[in-house]
């Protein structure tokens, strides 16, 4: 009976521990609609084909540890990201949406739950790189 307990209690406490360190787990894509927003407009539309661009986005994405939060500050969004699983737009099939509330704030698959990070950061430099590039 004792074991039994035991084995609840250190599930039970994994289970909270996973709450307070979330992850976005993209799976592997092979191509991103990145949208670019200022001022709460939309100013540019790229997708990304390149598969070390896009391995390099969804490999900073993952890495970040992330924390349910309550609430967010009045904001407008800056960027959304939808990561599709081929290059060929007919038959892609959307992986993961997520929006970029504040350089500290996201939000995913049209969730209602805004995440804050808690570990690490977007890399916003790489990504206007890759928008100047576009344009």
């Amino acid at each position: 009976m004792k074991k039994i307990l035991v084995c609840m209690f250190l599930l039970v406490l994994c289970l909270v521990g996973c709450d307070s360190n979330c992850k976005i787990n993209i799976p592997k894509s092979r191509s991103i609609q990145i949208t670019k927003y200022e001022n709460g407009q939309e100013i540019q539309t790229i997708i990304v084909k390149d598969i070390e661009i896009v391995e390099q986005i969804v490999d900073n994405f993952n890495s970040l540890k992330l924390e349910e939060i309550d609430y967010i500050k009045p904001h407008v969004t800056m960027y959304t990201f939808v990561f599709y699983d081929s290059t060929n737009e007919k038959e892609q099939v959307k992986l993961k949406k997520v929006d970029i509330e504040t350089t500290h704030c996201l939000t995913i698959d049209d969730g209602n739950i805004p995440y804050g990070i808690k570990k690490g950061s977007i890399d916003f430099e790489f990504i206007d790189l890759i928008f100047s590039s576009y344009s």
